[in-house]
C-alpha cells in the first residue's frame, strides 16, 4: 500500500479581472495560472516491511477559473500538471546481513489534476485572508526514476508499475489577497 503526502508551495499566480460594463456586457471575472512546487514522499509497505523515503521535490502549474464569485465565497474550476514522488535509499547486504553498498532512487510520478475549488474570503480594504478547500481527481500519466547506480535498471520498479490510473483527493488551503498596493 502507498500513502503519499503532498505539499504544494505556490511561487506564481497570475490571474486576470474584467468586469461587466453599463450595457450588461459581461466579461471573464477570474481566470488564471497558478504554478508552484510540490514537496511529496510515500509511505510504502513492503509485504517484509516498510523502508524509509524521503522527501521529492516536484513542480505543478494550473490553470483556473472562477465560474461563481459572490463577495465572500467562490467556486473555481482547475486542471493543470503536478511532480510528484519520492527518494527512495536502497541497501545491499550480502548473506550475512552486512551492508555492501547503497544506493538512492529518485522516483517522479507524473498527474493530471482537475479539481473543483470553494474559497471562502474575510474581505477588508488591503488584506483579505482566506481559506480554499474541494475534491480534486488525479489522473496517473507516468513516472520516471534516476539512479545513482550503475547497476540499477529503471524498468525493475515493479511498485511504479502498479499505482492506480486514477485518484481521488482533497485540496486544502489558506492565502490571503493583497489590495491597493
Amino acid at each position: 500500500m502507498i500513502k503519499r503526502i503532498i505539499l504544494i508551495i505556490p511561487i506564481l499566480i497570475l490571474t486576470v479581472n474584467l468586469y461587466c460594463n453599463k450595457e450588461g456586457f459581461c466579461q471573464i471575472k477570474n481566470i488564471g495560472i497558478k504554478s508552484g512546487l510540490n514537496l511529496s514522499n510515500a509511505d510504502i509497505e513492503y509485504p517484509f516491511g516498510s523502508l524509509p523515503t524521503f522527501n521529492k521535490l516536484g513542480f505543478n502549474a494550473t490553470l483556473f477559473y472562477d465560474f461563481l464569485n459572490y463577495s465572500n465565497l467562490s467556486l473555481s474550476g482547475e486542471a493543470g500538471y503536478s511532480q510528484r514522488g519520492y527518494t527512495d535509499e536502497v541497501i545491499v547486504t550480502n548473506e550475512f546481513g552486512i551492508e555492501q553498498y547503497r544506493y538512492k532512487i529518485q522516483d517522479r510520478l507524473n498527474y493530471i489534476d482537475i479539481a473543483l475549488i470553494a474559497k471562502l474570503i474575510l474581505r477588508k480594504k488591503s488584506f483579505s485572508p482566506y481559506v480554499t478547500a474541494g475534491p480534486t481527481l488525479s489522473i496517473y500519466t507516468g513516472y520516471s526514476e534516476i539512479s545513482d547506480s550503475l547497476s540499477y535498471s529503471a524498468g525493475d520498479n515493479l511498485l511504479l508499475k502498479q499505482l492506480k490510473k486514477t485518484t481521488l483527493g482533497f485540496k486544502v488551503g489558506i492565502g490571503a489577497e493583497i489590495n491597493n498596493i
